[in-house]
């Protein structure tokens, strides 16, 4: 019987009532059947305690997109210098967690010349565009946008547009 408090509570009976020796059958299917009971109670707390980490993420990412969204609606009260080094600030953040900075270090620290480093980060680091040389810098003009964060829609693409 299950009552409110999730209590189960077993009685072992022989099928004949005149019977008096129990040969150990009842006890192994009350144990078999508390054992199989275990399992499924563990396995849906598993599944309970797994949803609610979801969601408890769930929350978290969106708590992070509304802050994000605040501080890029808040960039635009600065002056574009300010911006671009503020968004500068957050790409290396984010290459960082990426492993692209550490990918470029191995790299640098590997190849010859700047040709050579060009050629293997365009292979190595995917992102969103080819990384050239013009003039002075190299740069890459982006197709799309590398952020993981506007491609997942946490953060709206045109709030970090440059404006100038």
């Amino acid at each position: 019987m299950i009552d409110e408090g999730m209590e189960v509570v077993a009685q072992s009976k022989p099928k004949m009532p005149t019977q008096i020796i129990d040969w150990g059958k009842n006890k192994k299917n009350v144990n078999d059947f508390f054992s199989a009971l275990m399992r499924r109670a563990r396995i849906k707390k598993t599944i309970l305690d797994e949803r609610e980490a979801v969601e408890k993420r769930e929350r978290l990412l969106r708590r992070a997109s509304y802050i994000l969204k605040s501080i890029m609606r808040g960039l635009e009260e600065v002056d574009l210098e300010i911006k671009e080094k503020i968004m500068e600030l957050c790409g290396e953040a984010c290459a960082r967690e990426d492993k692209d900075l550490e990918i470029t270090r191995r790299i640098t620290a590997e190849a010859t010349d700047e040709e050579q480093i060009l050629v293997r980060v365009n292979k190595e680091i995917s992102w969103c565009g080819t990384w050239v040389r013009k003039g002075e810098t190299i740069q890459s003009r982006c197709t799309r946008c590398g952020c993981p964060l506007v491609r997942n829609k946490i953060v709206d693409p045109t709030l970090i547009q440059k404006t100038e």
